[in-house]
């Protein structure tokens, strides 16, 4: 009977591993930020909305090994008036690349959308816009650029810039209750994109903090707006590096000490 469950185990296990060694293309974002993504940057055709077009539109496509798109195309779509804006949205992920054995290779998957109208009237109440307007040149490409490669780097639109970006954040902090009660601390680091339009996307958590402080860390990063990064003239999309640290004071009642020293990028 041990053996059995020995051996039931170790199958399971096995099965787990072989998973995780091979695996198609996949969004750097987790489900949970996917999800976020979706909600803030989708723009539902006004045409669409008009007909009342809605569901789910999938996308078939392949990576190569570095997790570049190499093509894309509608596999499965309710409305052809949803396939531009399904495309666009793909288009701003970025992906990890697919796995054999644990190696990076070429390979292809299938993204789905759901295009829900009520869905979506809820986001666009709750996130305080439908479209961002863009008001200035833009680089007509997909490219990332790095911090030393800019004119000017993306800055926070609050008054002051990036100064007080800091200060904007432990100020919207709400400390998680379980993180306060079991004395939980220390710092979340994310990385992203800020598109052209300003607007946060992309964001993946390079270190987590548990007790909830990972999320209440992303719920925050996902308010601030942004003044896109500048390259000859133009708005163009750009890396950023957020750290938040949570940090209580023992002697004050289980507030938050803001870490004012951390620059954050």
């Amino acid at each position: 009977m041990n053996l059995r469950l020995t051996t039931i185990i170790l199958l399971i296990i096995s099965s787990t591993c072989l998973g995780q060694l091979n695996s198609a293309p996949k969004p750097k974002m987790d489900k949970t930020l996917m999800k976020q993504f979706l909600e803030t940057h989708m723009i539902y055709p006004v045409a669409a909305l008009r007909n009342k077009a809605e569901g789910k539109l999938i996308i078939n496509f392949t990576a190569d090994e570095d997790g570049k798109i190499a093509n894309r195309a509608i596999g499965q779509s309710p409305s052809s008036l949803l396939d531009p804006e399904a495309l666009r949205l793909f288009d701003l992920i970025e992906w990890d690349p697919a796995l054999a054995d644990g190696v990076a290779k070429k390979g292809s998957g299938e993204f789905t959308i759901d295009f829900k109208i009520k869905k979506y009237n809820k986001a666009v109440k709750r996130r305080g816009y439908k479209e961002i307007a863009i008001n200035y040149p833009i680089d007509s490409s997909l490219r990332i650029y790095s911090r030393k490669e800019l004119d000017t780097v993306a800055q926070s639109a609050l008054a002051g810039g990036n100064k007080n970006l800091y200060s904007y954040i432990y100020s919207q902090m709400q400390y998680p209750k379980q993180a306060s009660d079991l004395n939980i601390g220390g710092k979340v680091e994310l990385s992203l994109i800020i598109e052209k339009n300003g607007l946060p996307s992309n964001i993946v958590v390079n270190q987590t903090v548990g007790g909830g402080c990972t999320e209440e860390a992303v719920r925050i990063t996902n308010t601030i707006k942004w003044n896109p990064a500048i390259k000859n003239g133009m708005a163009v999309r750009s890396r950023q590096k957020l750290f938040i640290e949570f940090r209580l004071d023992g002697n004050n009642g289980g507030k938050y000490i803001p870490n004012q020293t951390n620059p954050g990028f």
